[in-house]
């Protein structure tokens, strides 16, 4: 028997807060009701909280003054973003029909751009520990304080748990844009990742077989 999951939803959702606990009828709000203008200002936010990620403790040896850096991130990765959801909509499309999925590309977009609110979220923590030690934020020399050690640690909590849940919030939102159950929805996400998984594992064995010919001869 072919599932079909039929979601009803309110009109009255508001996504940033509904997405963790009301999922599927977020996603279902969210591509009846809300235009790609919406789901392209998701992406311009997600892009940005991901410049905070690629910055955290990751420009100490660059070299690159912080403004500039901050400002050519910040128009890069929301671009960045949306290639990886335009691609992985494609993906997850194939993949699902597998399952016998019913959804759209369109309605994967929106779906998979909708699960990255979780990952908004954390933009405001990143401002405020960025504030609060920069040097501690930028990875610098300099000893941080201890109220900015004991935030970093509830940060690091923070984004495990955020990071965790991230990936039940996306297998509902799969499974909701195709319309199928939720654990369908995971594995249509992690198919994928093991197909790329083991292309890497393989290509980094012929390399280093290829290497260790080289310097046999």
């Amino acid at each position: 028997m072919n599932e079909q999951h039929e979601t009803t939803y309110n009109s009255k959702l508001n996504p940033f807060l509904s997405v963790w606990l009301n999922t599927r009828n977020t996603v279902r709000y969210v591509i009846e009701e809300k235009s790609m203008v919406y789901v392209f200002l998701l992406i311009l936010l997600a892009g940005i909280t991901s410049t905070f990620v690629s910055l955290y403790q990751g420009t100490d040896d660059i070299g690159i003054p912080i403004g500039i850096l901050i400002v050519g991130s910040a128009i890069i990765s929301p671009i960045a973003v949306a290639i990886g959801i335009a691609i992985m909509s494609g993906i997850y499309l194939l993949v699902g029909k597998l399952f016998k999925g019913t959804g759209t590309y369109i309605e994967l977009f929106k779906a998979v751009a909708t699960s990255m609110i979780p990952q908004i979220w954390l933009l405001p923590l990143f401002l405020i520990l960025m504030i609060v030690s920069p040097d501690l934020f930028f990875a610098g020399s300099e000893s941080a304080s201890n109220g900015a050690i004991f935030f970093m640690a509830i940060f690091a909590v923070i984004l495990a748990i955020v990071t965790i849940w991230g990936i039940v919030i996306q297998s509902k939102a799969i499974g909701e844009a195709h319309r199928f159950s939720s654990w369908k929805g995971f594995f249509t996400l992690l198919i994928p990742l093991l197909i790329i998984g083991i292309i890497v594992v393989a290509f980094m064995v012929i390399v280093f077989m290829i290497l260790i010919g080289t310097a046999s001869i």
